[in-house]
């Protein structure tokens, strides 16, 4: 079904002041009853819209596709320009549509003026307003809430069948394993890759590693855009796509930006919340019944996720201290927790240009928000679910993370690279270690590239393990010895040994 079909002609009743909540996934058709429907009824009566994006590519791929259909009802600027114009005049524009408008609460960690945007939006009551976005449930409810007037909402349900397989690995200690599967999984030489890495850096790394690759990020970012080529992206009007086999970009591809490649074959994601992901499949298009794609996301432990409450809670609780007036109380804790109060609460220069005083961004706010109610969903539901295992006899796991985000992809079951390409790792890793001693810096290797954990405790004994090593059913035993001579003389090492048949 597409949203043309959910909405039919109320989209003729609308009326200014009134506000639109248009929530359903890629490929819907969202923005093709903007360009369609809604602008050729604008047109009839001599009205006009005003597209609202979020990011530069995909402004550029908008505008050459109303310029291609002769569209004169549609202007389409980024939400950057009316934060950077506060004066921008929006009174030739009856139809204010916001595309993308997660963008509010998501770009807000790392942008100090989506509540600008926000907030001149928020105040244009002669106008319709339409908001747009596959995860866009904060920022729909958040307007819910603070409106007085019941929004029209229009909504279909996301479809997931096009994922062929879901898969984890732990991107802080290795990509290896990824790259194992894709040089055994996808080694046809048309199987493109898509990987939203969670750095620069890392990104940087993995374009200058495979030469057959593009390198997409924002264009403010100086001291990587000569990475980008100007042939990077292949536009023929039915396919686009990209130059090569990879494409390392971050998440200034995330939102809105279409690839129609049946030829992409897989799509991996280093980002730790549920809209990222989402964002991060929805850019490829599905064209046919048999385009498809495989998942691969980065895991995130228990720990990890007990990291992002506590920081949440604590920023949402500084939050709190500003909104209830209570300066005292939040300078009491600001500045032991300074790294953290910076991600929501500002400093505003005053009128004078003097002074400054604190004041808390809201889709900074929401966002917070929302992780905190994420993660701990997720801390949870692990909890829950491990007490059950424990019930049934099973030993507790550290995958929660894994769980939650299988469920909100309708997956009946994920795979874990490392167990599956980080043990022939490990593998060879323990070959190259044969009868060499082991001493202290060592051993504390070993003992991370192994690994063994239960209840998120590591052991690090050489006994516990030796029980890993049996468990993942690798012929090699460690023992521990003291050496008798040279500098090391009385100092203990391991040495591991083959075990033969």
């Amino acid at each position: 079904m597409y949203i043309s079909e959910k909405i039919k002609d109320e989209y003729k009743h609308w009326k200014q002041g009134d506000i639109i909540f248009i929530d359903a996934g890629t490929g819907s058709g969202k923005s093709h009853f903007i360009r369609n429907e809604l602008s050729d009824f604008a047109e009839s009566n001599f009205d006009q819209i005003l597209l609202l994006v979020n990011r530069i590519e995909l402004k550029k791929q908008i505008d050459a596709l109303l310029e291609s259909q002769n569209n004169k009802a549609i202007k389409t600027i980024t939400y950057q320009t009316i934060e950077h114009n506060k004066e921008f005049d929006f009174r030739p524009y009856k139809y204010i549509v916001c595309d993308e408008c997660h963008y509010f609460t998501e770009d807000s960690p790392f942008n100090f003026e989506s509540d600008v945007s926000l907030k001149l939006i928020k105040g244009l009551n002669d106008h319709i307003r339409v908001f747009m976005s596959a995860t866009g449930g904060t920022i729909f409810n958040h307007l819910e809430i603070t409106r007085k007037i019941k929004p029209y909402k229009y909504r279909i349900k996301r479809d997931f069948s096009n994922i062929l397989s879901l898969s984890f690995y732990n991107y802080k200690e290795s990509t290896e394993p990824v790259e194992r599967f894709i040089k055994e999984q996808f080694s046809n030489s048309t199987d493109k890759i898509i990987w939203f890495c969670r750095s620069l850096e890392q990104a940087e790394k993995l374009h200058n590693k495979y030469s057959d690759s593009s390198f997409m990020c924002s264009r403010s970012q100086k001291g990587y855009i000569h990475l980008i080529t100007k042939d990077m992206i292949i536009d023929d009007g039915d396919k686009i796509t990209f130059k090569g086999k990879w494409l390392f970009t971050t998440n200034v591809l995330d939102n809105g930006f279409d690839f129609k490649d049946d030829n992409i074959k897989l799509i991996i994601c280093d980002y730790p919340d549920i809209n990222s992901v989402l964002q991060c499949i929805g850019r490829k298009r599905k064209l046919h019944d048999k385009d498809n794609v495989h998942i691969v996301l980065a895991d995130h432990n228990n720990q990890a996720i007990s990291g992002f409450v506590r920081d949440r809670k604590e920023a949402l609780k500084q939050a709190q201290y500003i909104i209830d007036g209570k300066l005292g109380e939040y300078f009491k804790i600001a500045g032991k927790f300074s790294d953290k109060s910076k991600y929501i609460v500002m400093d505003v220069l005053e009128s004078d240009g003097k002074d400054y005083h604190k004041k808390v961004s809201y889709p900074k706010f929401l966002k917070v928000k929302s992780d905190y109610e994420m993660y701990s969903h997720i801390q949870s539901d692990q909890a829950d679910l491990n007490k059950f295992r424990v019930l049934n006899g099973e030993k507790k796991r550290n995958d929660g993370f894994k769980q939650y985000i299988s469920a909100e992809l309708k997956q009946a079951k994920f795979y874990d690279l490392d167990e599956i390409y980080g043990r022939y790792n490990l593998s060879e890793y323990l070959a190259e270690l044969v009868d060499i001693k082991l001493f202290k810096a060592e051993q504390k290797d070993l003992i991370n590239r192994i690994d063994y954990r239960a209840d998120g405790k590591q052991f690090k004994s050489y006994s516990a393990l030796n029980d890993a090593l049996k468990q993942l059913k690798l012929n090699y035993v460690i023992s521990s010895r003291v050496e008798t001579k040279g500098e090391n003389r009385n100092k203990r090492y391991w040495i591991i040994n083959k075990i033969t048949d």
